[in-house]
């Protein structure tokens, strides 16, 4: 034994206390938002209609969440997801090609590249492989990340609005947005990575900002939300289809 005091090391009871949630305003036009009677967490802002969760979790808490949904993905069925995925795939490749072509089809696409932001399992990946794509993921999620490596999708692993660099035909935003922690930030960026007639897209759940919430989103926008969200950041007037689950908007450059 020596003289010299024992430095103990902390107990269990003494964990870092979790960071205070921050206090955020609309992403839209930075109002501050009306709390709802159904949840004092979630306000709606009179401008914008949209409505976004206040305090916002943190960014920890965003992946920690996300990447429990994918939490043994090698191991499930995956039918259903599959099905969907490439029925909203084949959606986005029309809208892409009605703005390029004029023509409402899936076409074959060899030589353009698309992004798929939070792309997950990469299932939407597959769609545009089959039409000739050259497919790039973004996905934080290291369990999606696992998925996609065994498949052998090429899938950036960085947060969600870490664009990779590149030129872009098309840059898919499908269901992404409302659970980002900073959309204006992400369609800030678009411009650096779409190609000079490049489409940017943007698929939310049908109904707006008169859909709960939920405890997976932060934001539900409705059409006038996601056009000033857009056309804020240079984008010029979209083309629009909505059915009863989803709305789908189509942005290209000014």
């Amino acid at each position: 034994m020596t003289d010299k005091e024992e430095i103990q090391p902390e107990t269990a009871d003494e964990k870092p206390k979790p960071k205070a949630r921050r206090r955020v305003r609309c992403p839209v036009c930075t109002a501050h938002g009306e709390p709802t009677e159904a949840d004092g967490e979630v306000v709606r802002c009179g401008e914008c209609g949209i409505l976004f969760r206040n305090p916002r979790p943190s960014v920890g808490e965003l992946l920690a969440r996300r990447d429990a949904r994918f939490a043994g993905a090698l191991t499930r069925n995956h039918a259903a997801a599959i099905r969907e995925a490439a029925r909203s795939a084949v959606e986005a490749m029309r809208g892409y090609h009605r703005l390029v072509s004029g023509r409402d089809a899936p076409l074959n696409a060899f030589g353009k590249r698309l992004l798929d932001v939070g792309c997950g399992l990469g299932f939407r990946l597959r769609e545009f492989e089959k039409y000739g794509w050259t497919v790039t993921g973004l996905e934080p999620s290291a369990n999606a990340s696992a998925f996609t490596q065994a498949v052998a999708l090429h899938v950036v692993r960085a947060d969600l609005d870490a664009l990779p660099s590149g030129s872009f035909d098309l840059v898919l935003l499908e269901g992404v947005l409302e659970e980002m922690a900073d959309p204006a930030k992400m369609v800030g960026r678009l411009k650096d990575v779409l190609a000079p007639r490049g489409v940017a897209y943007a698929g939310v759940r049908a109904g707006g900002a008169e859909t709960p919430l939920g405890e997976e989103r932060l934001y539900a926008f409705g059409e006038d939300g996601l056009r000033r969200l857009f056309m804020s950041s240079g984008f010029a007037e979209p083309e629009v289809r909505a059915d009863e689950e989803q709305l789908r908007l189509w942005f290209r450059r000014k």
